[in-house]
């Protein structure tokens, strides 16, 4: 199933069963993480963060404006140098 993702392209989500089984062998510490987010039930209030620390938390369309990962012509290289983020 696709959606449009916040950058303005399309997105497809699925688990990708051979990226966990490679992490398992290699990565385990990304494994963990990987079988973590596949199973935990924890939910996030947003609401009631944002009445708590307002102004702190932004929405992810916000986050990739601000951090410029939201434009779609640079490299990753150019968006990990933090010199390259001006706030």
């Amino acid at each position: 199933m696709f959606q449009q993702g916040t950058q303005g392209t399309k997105v497809r989500y699925y688990n990708n069963h051979q990226l966990t089984k490679m992490a398992k062998k290699s990565f385990p510490e990304l494994y963990q993480q990987i079988k973590f987010l596949q199973t935990n039930k924890e939910t996030t209030n947003i609401r009631k963060l944002k009445r708590e620390f307002p102004g702190l938390i932004t929405s992810f369309e916000e986050f990739l404006e601000e951090t410029k990962w939201s434009n779609c012509d640079r490299m990753f290289d150019d968006l990990s140098n933090p010199q390259e983020l001006q706030f």
